[in-house]
Parts: structure tokens; sequence; C-alpha cells
């Protein structure tokens, strides 16, 4: 259903005190019975509710409505889902082989809150090429797969998130002034066109989300030193 005619109908239906389902069946039985369904004062409502949501449809319009929602869904399927790649610097006040350890997938433990990743086919060697783990939030599952190891400096996964996004995450490990310079890199593609205005609030906030990284890693490393 047209959304404007919706939010007209819902309105009518909270001004009459009815349910949605009730205020259409009454409309449609005294279409039935070519009645008509409103009195004057209820047609007043109406047309006030059609100025406050910019209903302008007539009942001429009832035959190409299924015309233009096929147009939109169409543009829809062939809208070009988005491609975000993501660089940016953080700090970590330790030294590059145990920076590095804090982005092991269990090493994110000690500092990422929600972070809980479990390991279908548990390893010795958690960070082995080809190691796969998965990770929850809320409803959403995220399947993780080590595609780069170099230990003491850089670690790479492959990630998945079905219906919304897969590509890859890097971090790398490099000696700086203040300990360790670390590289996050986040080249994620969408899925489905749907899932495209996820990523770019992604990217619009990649440099919050990444001074958040850093502070909830300092935080951590306080804690531990005391």
């Amino acid at each position: 259903m047209e959304r404007r005619l919706l939010k007209v109908l819902k309105g009518l239906a909270e001004y009459l005190d009815v349910s949605l389902g009730d205020l259409l069946e009454g409309i449609v039985l005294h279409a039935f019975e070519q009645k008509l369904p409103f009195d004057d004062a209820d047609i007043a409502i109406v047309e006030r509710l059609k100025d406050v949501y910019g209903l302008d449809l007539t009942a001429a319009d009832s035959h190409h409505l299924r015309e233009e929602r096929e147009k939109e869904v169409a543009f829809d399927e062939h809208r070009p889902c988005t491609r975000v790649s993501l660089t940016g610097r953080i700090e970590v006040n330790l030294p590059p082989d145990q920076a590095f350890l804090l982005f092991t997938p269990s090493g994110e433990r000690t500092w990422a809150h929600g972070w809980d990743p479990s390991f279908p086919s548990p390893s010795p060697d958690e960070t082995g090429l080809g190691s796969v783990f998965r990770t929850a939030h809320g409803d959403r599952e995220s399947i993780w797969t080590v595609v780069r190891r170099e230990p003491g400096h850089a670690i790479g996964y492959a990630v998945t998130t079905p219906e919304v996004s897969c590509g890859l995450v890097t971090v790398s490990c490099d000696p700086s002034a203040n300990g360790t310079g670390t590289t996050v890199s986040y080249d994620l593609t969408a899925l489905r066109s749907e899932a495209n205005a996820e990523l770019d609030r992604f990217e619009e906030n990649y440099p919050s989300f990444l001074a958040h990284w850093e502070r909830a890693i300092a935080t951590a490393i306080e804690q531990d030193d005391t």
C-alpha cells in the first residue's frame, strides 16, 4: 500500500478509535453494498489528514500504483551494492609483539565489550590460517576466517555477516614512539542494496569507531597494570 495512503488510514482509524483492520473491513463491506463508508464529518477529517501527509492521489491513480511500485522494486534490485575501503591508525602503549595479541580472536576479549568468539572446530592455534570462528552482535552472526598471519606484526580476517556484508579486516602493528602504531583496515561490500546505508554510516563514523578502540585498549592496559 502507498505509504501516504497508509498514514492517512492509520490516522483516521486512531481518530475513530478503531483498529486499522476494523476500518478497512468497514470500508470494504460498505463498498460491497454500494454504500458510502464515511459521513461528512469523517470526510473532513480525511481531507485534513491528506493535507498533513501530502496525499494527492485520487481514484484515477489506483490502477497505476502497482506499475509504479514495480518500477521502484526493479530500481532497488538493480542498484549497485556499496563497497567501502577504510584505513586508520591507532596508538597502543605496548611493544608490537604484545599489541599484536590484542587483535587475535581471543585477545580481543580483553578490551572489546561483548566480543565473545566461538570456534566450531577448536584448534591449539586459533590464529592459524583457515581457522574459523563466529561472533554474535544482537540477532546477527558474523563468520570470520583467518586469511593472513605474521606473528607479532599482522593478522587478517575474511568476515561475512549474512545478508549484510562481507570482506576483509586486517590489522598490522609497527613500532612507534608510544609503543605500537596499529593500522586497521576494513574492506567491506554490502550483500544487498538494503545494506548500503549501514555501510555508509560505518564509513562516516570510522574515525570515531577507531577512537573508541584506542580508548578501550588503553583502559584495558591500565587495568592490567594495576
